[in-house]
């Protein structure tokens, strides 16, 4: 018979390529498991959980300047670089009063993405608008228009609540120098009557200018107008009444005074 070996009381003996194998009884089951080359499978289960993408610097540039947004209500939301419902609200109200503001359609908002080049143009537009000179508003004349004193507004008033030939009565607002819709009212039904008068429509305009809400001329011119399509009218019929009697002549030119 051969020798026979005891496994058991006899490890020293087995050969080197034996010396790293662990008996079944001795095992250990919960050893990690060895990655095999080339594998890229994570060893650090925490690590791979934590990793979240970088902000988006753009979108948390917006979140920024929208803090203090300049034509509506602020974004009150988180500065993190992540779009988020509330940010796109913001926005396209914003986007709405800078279209109204300058006349331009910037759409900023298309579904649930924020355009990079509209924001700017948006941004730009806001810009200009506010370094551009205000726009001179064209008021009414009163009292304190330049080149329209209140005494020159005061004088037409009274005069056209007077009785004239030709035009007759057309005033019966106040006298004080302010002006009034009733007194331009006046003035132009005075231009009227006396572009009748004469059947010349170049009148319209002479008295009261609408692009300039004022007089462009003064009560002396008027008078001096109405007296002088009074003497017209007067040799005009002159000439008509010439073949009269006498008698007849004076009660027909009485008529005109």
């Amino acid at each position: 018979m051969g020798t026979v070996v005891d496994l058991a009381t006899n490890w020293e003996l087995l050969p080197d390529q034996f010396q790293g194998t662990v008996m079944s009884d001795n095992r250990n089951f919960e050893r990690p498991i060895e990655q095999t080359s080339g594998s890229t499978s994570p060893t650090d289960l925490n690590m791979a959980i934590d990793t979240k993408p970088a902000p988006n610097q753009f979108i948390k540039q917006v979140q920024t300047i929208m803090r203090s947004n300049p034509l509506g209500s602020p974004y009150l939301g988180p500065v993190d670089g992540e779009s988020n419902f509330y940010l796109l609200d913001i926005l396209r109200e914003f986007q709405t009063a800078i279209s109204k503001k300058s006349g331009k359609t910037i759409t900023i908002v298309s579904g649930s993405s924020i355009s990079p080049g509209a924001f700017a143009m948006a941004m730009k537009t806001l810009k200009d608008l506010n370094s551009a000179p205000p726009k001179e508003e064209t008021k009414p004349t009163d009292s304190s228009t330049p080149n329209q004193s209140s005494d020159v507004i005061k004088s037409f008033q009274l005069f056209l609540a007077s009785d004239h030939p030709i035009i007759g009565k057309l005033y019966s607002g106040n006298t004080d120098g302010i002006y009034y819709p009733e007194l331009e009212a006046a003035a132009k039904k005075a231009e009227s009557l006396i572009a009748a008068s004469i059947k010349n429509n170049k009148v319209y305009g002479s008295i009261w200018n609408d692009n300039s809400k004022s007089f462009n001329t003064t009560i002396a011119d008027v008078n001096n107008a109405l007296g002088l399509i009074l003497k017209h009218n007067a040799e005009l019929q002159a000439k008509k009444t010439s073949n009269f009697a006498h008698k007849t002549r004076i009660i027909a030119l009485s008529k005109l005074i």
